[in-house]
């Protein structure tokens, strides 16, 4: 995940010295710049741009900042101490409601399903004609539909990851 990349780079500011900048709209999970950041950007306007991830990602002096860890910042009154994740897999809804911290594990449960995946966490072997389940790398059976590997995958995942677990 890119956000580690630049959360771990990040030359994180002081949180008082962030809410003179930033203002967020719980409503929208839009942050607005209560300064004028550079030149041609007025302050009030939206702050940040949609990075290829997904993610809107702002730049403040020649530094880059994950919008979802400034909305953290403002509203906890601490920056995160490890990943967030968007609940609903959606890296613009920066929502604090949609905001939770994760670890790298939980995190990556909450994934979009594989390329190929019909059914998460159930997988066609052909060369025998039947259906396995698979959690993270950990066989979990051989199943004759796959309705069924789906289902021993859903019950393997709550039991590893609870809320974070992802089914579709």
């Amino acid at each position: 995940m890119t956000e580690t990349r630049f959360s771990a780079a990040m030359n994180l500011i002081p949180i008082e010295e962030v809410r003179q900048i930033w203002r967020y709209d719980p409503i929208t999970g839009h942050l607005y710049w209560r300064i004028q950041p550079c030149n041609p950007i007025p302050a009030g306007s939206r702050a940040g741009s949609l990075s290829e991830e997904g993610y809107i990602r702002i730049t403040y002096k020649r530094q880059r900042y994950m919008a979802h860890w400034i909305v953290w910042a403002l509203i906890k009154g601490e920056w995160p101490k490890g990943l967030l994740d968007h609940r609903d897999n959606d890296g613009a809804n920066n929502r604090a409601r949609n905001l939770r911290e994760a670890s790298v594990a939980r995190n990556m449960a909450n994934r979009r399903r594989g390329q190929g995946e019909n059914l998460r966490g159930a997988h066609f072997r052909r060369n025998r004609g039947t259906w396995i389940a698979m959690l993270c790398k950990e066989y979990l059976g051989s199943f004759p539909t796959e309705e069924a590997a789906h289902e021993a995958y859903k019950q393997a995942a709550v039991a590893k990851y609870g809320e974070f677990a992802r089914f579709d």
